[in-house]
């Protein structure tokens, strides 16, 4: 279910990356979506990145309990 348009070959994103890949149209917002579902953010050189596998389970969990709750 990975979409390798956002991925690098590390699996790591950067914050860029994923607020392509959630729809969201600034790093503000994606820092604040980021923090509140207590996922780290990382700095490697003079960028940030998150682990792609975080993103994944993140996305895949809120699924879950959608399908439980239907």
């Amino acid at each position: 279910m990975t979409n390798n348009n956002f991925i690098n070959n590390n699996g790591i994103m950067t914050l860029g990356e994923v607020s392509d890949y959630i729809n969201m149209n600034s790093i503000p917002a994606v820092k604040r979506w980021l923090k509140s579902k207590n996922i780290s953010i990382n700095k490697i050189s003079k960028s940030y990145y998150v682990y792609e596998v975080e993103i994944t389970c993140e996305l895949e969990r809120q699924l879950a309990l959608n399908l439980r709750r239907n």
